[in-house]
């Protein structure tokens, strides 16, 4: 239990006492202690349920390999299992919207904008999926507050710019690291 969390808003009197309170940023308590964020369970599920869609669906393309019939085309296959490979792919970038992320440190050789400059040079043509790829970056804050100094740290969620054009996009990342092939 962690008991620095505090409600969030203006909880009723005897919250505290209850089995159950919410407040207004989805903060789950129990009799005063915090349990658990319902936004991030929420989220944990979704990312639970797109990853177990994503190896259904593997799984469903390989057992159409196993069972292919050789004497047909190479097109032909494609043609099977271009569907699955569509539907894995779309699964794929709904879950990198959501999925947590770890971070490290950037390394030399990546050029970081903002999410807007970003956005702007892929519609002025500056980038697409051919050119390289792009990481989002978490940005923090450390020192005081008339004199932040910004940390920024590298992701492993990928960003490309044909999701500029889609508008899947992490806005709470509002950072990218662009490396060029």
């Amino acid at each position: 239990m962690e008991d620095s969390i505090k409600p969030v808003g203006n909880p009723p009197r005897g919250w505290h006492m209850k089995n159950e309170y919410i407040d207004d940023d989805g903060n789950v308590f129990n009799k005063g202690d915090f349990l658990y964020n319902k936004e991030e369970q929420l989220l944990k599920k979704q990312v639970s349920k797109l990853r177990k869609q994503i190896t259904e669906l593997k799984i469903d393309k390989d057992f159409k390999l196993k069972t292919w019939d050789y004497n047909k085309s190479l097109n032909e296959y494609l043609e099977l299992t271009k569907y699955i490979d569509e539907q894995i792919e779309s699964l794929n970038k709904e879950l990198r919207l959501i999925r947590p992320y770890e971070t490290q440190n950037i390394p030399d050789g990546g050029e970081v904008m903002t999410l807007n400059e970003f956005k702007n040079s892929v519609k002025n043509g500056g980038f697409v999926d051919s050119d390289g790829y792009g990481l989002y970056v978490e940005t923090s804050y450390e020192g005081t507050k008339e004199d932040p100094i910004e940390i920024l740290k590298m992701t492993d969620v990928p960003i490309f710019p044909s999701d500029i054009k889609e508008k899947l996009l992490r806005y709470k990342l509002n950072k990218v690291v662009w490396f060029n092939k």
